[in-house]
């Protein structure tokens, strides 16, 4: 397989893909961290990654190059680039591009914060931006706040479970299934279905959680709000 990884910043992803994948082209637009990244790929000797400099608007391939894309905890983070433009439409444009550049039947992995995360309500502060509750509020008022607080508008969108499905379906894809990462996407213990709920919790009883994080996320699971509240959401999907 061809892999495109979007956003590859210091490049960890990419490596670790490369053990497997025929070839992995590490794309970042920050050239700092994709010097990083080559230097990484030089100490592994990893000749098969390809780091390149590129936008996710504007990705420097051809059509249907690639075999699969991994955005990982990248796509709230294009709209930082044009603060001028609408957070939606960059990424669905992103998603777009993504699409343009997979084969037919490609697969997208894409993995990326909860906007209602349950912690988020109980005042957790969002990482993207340093503030509490900004997420969950209307996307004027929390870009209101967010002008006061940092001086700049606040453009890390994240989405719900179903807006998320609603954007990729919108953009070309068919999501073939969504998974939750015990407890995140960037350190999990487990993965799991997330319409599973049996597999989810077998997952919840084998996953290294504090005693009151387990039962909180064993509620939510068997009340059926999983999808709602969870920290996060990956998608597997399949160009359309």
């Amino acid at each position: 397989m061809v892999i495109l990884d979007l956003g590859c910043g210091f490049g960890g992803i990419s490596l670790s893909f490369s053990y497997e994948a025929y070839k992995v082209l590490s794309l970042d637009i920050n050239k700092a961290l994709l010097r990083i990244a080559h230097v990484r790929k030089k100490l592994e000797k990893r000749s098969n990654v390809d780091t390149m400099v590129g936008s996710a608007l504007n990705i420097p391939l051809a059509d249907k190059s690639v075999d699969m894309a991994v955005v990982i905890g990248v796509l709230e983070w294009i709209p930082s680039s044009y603060p001028k433009d609408d957070p939606e439409d960059l990424q669905f444009e992103t998603l777009k591009e993504i699409s343009r550049v997979l084969k037919e039947n490609g697969k997208l992995l894409l993995a990326i914060e909860n906007r209602y995360y349950l912690g988020y309500w109980l005042g957790r502060i969002d990482h993207h931006t340093g503030l509490r509750f900004v997420p969950l509020l209307p996307r004027k008022l929390a870009s209101f706040i967010s002008r006061i607080t940092r001086g700049e508008p606040y453009l890390n969108w994240t989405h719900s479970y179903w807006k998320l499905n609603e954007i990729l379906q919108r953009a070309g894809f068919k999501v073939l299934k969504i998974f939750v990462g015990i407890p995140s996407y960037t350190l999990p213990d487990e993965i799991a279905d997330v319409s599973n709920e049996k597999e989810v919790l077998n997952k919840l009883d084998s996953a290294k959680l504090q005693k009151l994080n387990a039962i909180v996320w064993k509620m939510l699971n068997a009340i059926k709000l999983m999808k709602l509240f969870s920290s996060n959401s990956i998608f597997l999907c399949s160009k359309l």
